[in-house]
């Protein structure tokens, strides 16, 4: 099944991400301060380069309904210990994974 992901900032450093797989849509309206972004040694990255990232790897071993709302990444951070480290490790290093924004990425 086809996974769609939308970022949009509707403030400076908060953004809705809406996840979409099937029928099934998923808001969260997140923080992303850069006291984290720095925090995670991030601070060079943009907030949605940074929660398509996050998204990806929840969504690698995750359900999409089983990923409950919050308001921060530190807040998934916290339910899900392997998401800062990996984001952390992935970002530093290679180029990130990618979860489809449009239909032209999904065709693509």
């Amino acid at each position: 099944m086809e996974r769609r992901l939308e970022i949009e900032a509707y403030e400076p450093d908060r953004f809705e991400v809406t996840v979409a797989e099937g029928s099934v849509v998923i808001r969260h309206r997140l923080d992303l301060s850069p006291d984290f972004l720095h925090r995670q040694g991030l601070a060079d990255l943009d907030g949605e380069t940074v929660l398509r990232e996050a998204f990806a790897i929840l969504l690698e071993r995750e359900l999409l309904i089983t990923v409950p709302p919050a308001t921060s990444l530190d807040g998934f951070g916290d339910s899900y210990a392997y998401l800062l480290p990996e984001l952390r490790r992935r970002l530093s290093s290679s180029t990130p994974a990618r979860v489809p924004h449009s239909d032209e990425d999904q065709l693509a």
